[in-house]
């Protein structure tokens, strides 16, 4: 069997593979670090702050999310090309290539900290809020400016790092940080600092981490300097160039995940932000997850392309596609099934008040999400970035339309509807089409084995959970998570015997 990865100073194949497993591994368990420490520390936060001000903090932080569009794309086009010149042996491109970034984001950081400070001299009458929030709700709105001017900058180690696949260190310095977030989180409730002292945890996070990337950046790529004086306007056009793509990547990305707290804040109060803000929080931890195979074969992606390795490049590409869809798959039968109890239990909820709606369109978006997360990872590190740009812009509409349409009739499951059915309709769709035509493969023999396979793998542990929750609708808090378990090894068991034992097509996908 090859490799799953391409890493330029690993020949072997089966280091390759250990190479791959080892940080692909590195995301799973930070990201599962990071939701431990949201499980535990939500319900102390929300009963601390209380659902309206947990709500206001959650349209706090989706407006400071629009400050990400001064982002304009560059970091994950610093990533691809750092990938590319790093293949090249080319380490004068990679010195002009971060250090021009850096120069960039320090100025687009000083400019969203002015905006962050504007929002915040005016956020009682821009959010209509009780006076008594507002002297908190703006100080923490200002220091999340700071926050932002710092942390942009600091941005482009992670982005070295990951570029180079030091995937490991990475994620080990996002698992510190969450470990940061926890404590820190305890102690704000433990001495009643209140959100001023969220905002500040927040910034010297940001700092640690930026610190810790600077230093593996440093130890990877020995006797590498970056410095004002090395950034480059012809470097600087053609990141920027490049950018504008990704940068309306991030304007649709953030209309469908953080508009929707605003839409809900405008129609129904900040009361009710709070439950969809934590159901879909966990919904995007899993998504998150489910997309991690992408996300560790981005860089391979453009070290490929820059090798013009187009059969390696479809290789990995279908075993990425299959590896996602019993992943998300499995994913989507367990949140669609048991998340809503659960986050009853875990917050101590009265049954029924988390809409059953919410789960199952949130749930049904952590499917259709799976292959436009392959596919856009494989369409940014090859370069065809530029060829969904209008599908892009076409979602994120659609999704703001709908969700402001359905909200008013069917409350908060109308603005979980409006995401799914814009995301289903457009890039689920198109997405994967780009990424099949640039391999020269065929979208109709790869989607009939795909749909097969993810229905054969998924129907058994489907079928057990519908069976546990008509026999047992109500259960207990510790048959809930026997009967989420049980589920979830069925689907494991299935899942991994369909990897190894069922044919991918690839002769017959290659010839077509």
């Amino acid at each position: 069997m090859r490799a799953l990865v391409w890493t330029p100073l690993l020949q072997d194949a089966s280091q390759q593979r250990r190479s791959f497993l080892l940080n692909l591994a590195s995301f799973y368990t930070s990201d599962a670090l990071q939701f431990v420490v949201y499980l535990f520390l939500t319900p102390y936060l929300l009963h601390y702050l209380g659902k309206e001000q947990y709500g206001l903090l959650a349209v706090a932080d989706s407006v400071l999310g629009y400050l990400g569009l001064l982002n304009i794309g560059l970091t994950p086009v610093l990533t691809r090309f750092v990938a590319a010149s790093e293949a090249a042996g080319d380490r004068r491109r990679t010195v002009a290539l971060l250090s021009t970034t850096l120069a960039l984001f320090i100025g687009l950081g000083t400019v969203g900290m002015l905006i962050a400070w504007g929002v915040a001299a005016n956020i009682g009458p821009l959010f209509h809020l009780q006076a008594a929030l507002v002297p908190a709700c703006a100080l923490f709105l200002g220091v999340k400016g700071l926050e932002f001017a710092v942390a942009t900058p600091l941005q482009i180690f992670a982005a070295g790092n990951y570029g180079i696949q030091n995937i490991t260190t990475m994620n080990g310095i996002r698992g510190l940080t969450g470990l940061i977030d926890a404590a820190g989180g305890f102690a704000i409730v433990r001495f009643d600092l209140g959100m001023k002292a969220l905002a500040v945890l927040a910034l010297f996070n940001a700092i640690v981490a930026g610190l810790l990337n600077r230093q593996s950046l440093r130890n990877a790529l020995p006797g590498l300097k970056l410095a004002l004086r090395e950034a480059s306007r012809p470097v600087a056009r053609e990141l920027l160039g490049y950018s504008a793509f990704f940068a309306l990547d991030s304007v649709i990305v953030l209309i469908v995940f953080k508009t929707d707290e605003i839409v809900i804040a405008g129609a129904i109060g900040t009361a009710a932000v709070a439950t969809y803000a934590i159901v879909g929080q966990a919904s995007r931890a899993v998504m998150n997850g489910a997309s991690r195979i992408s996300s560790t074969l981005y860089p391979s992606y453009a070290a490929l392309a820059q090798k013009a390795d187009f059969a390696e490049l479809r290789r990995i590409f279908r075993r990425a596609m299959d590896g996602t869809l019993y992943i998300s798959a499995g994913f989507a039968v367990l949140f669609m099934a048991f998340v809503g109890q659960l986050v009853e239990f875990w917050l101590s909820l009265p049954p029924g008040d988390v809409p059953r709606g919410i789960v199952w369109g949130l749930g049904g978006i952590i499917l259709t999400a799976a292959p436009v997360s392959v596919a856009s990872k494989y369409i940014a590190g090859v370069g065809l970035i530029r060829s969904v740009a209008a599908i892009s812009i076409l979602e994120g509409a659609s999704n703001l339309a709908l969700s402001l349409l359905l909200v008013g009739r069917i409350g908060l499951t109308g603005v979980a509807l409006g995401t799914l059915v814009s995301q289903l309709l457009t890039t689920t769709w198109y997405n994967p089409g780009v990424a099949l035509k640039h391999q020269g493969v065929s979208r109709a023999e790869f989607w009939a084995g795909r749909l097969v396979r993810v229905g054969t793998v998924t129907a058994p542990a489907a079928l057990l959970a519908m069976g546990l929750l008509h026999t047992w609708p109500r259960p207990a808090l510790w048959q809930l998570g026997v009967e989420l378990a049980g589920c979830a090894l069925l689907h494991a068991t299935c899942a991994g015997l369909a990897w190894r034992y069922w044919p991918d097509g690839a002769k017959a996908e290659a010839a077509s």
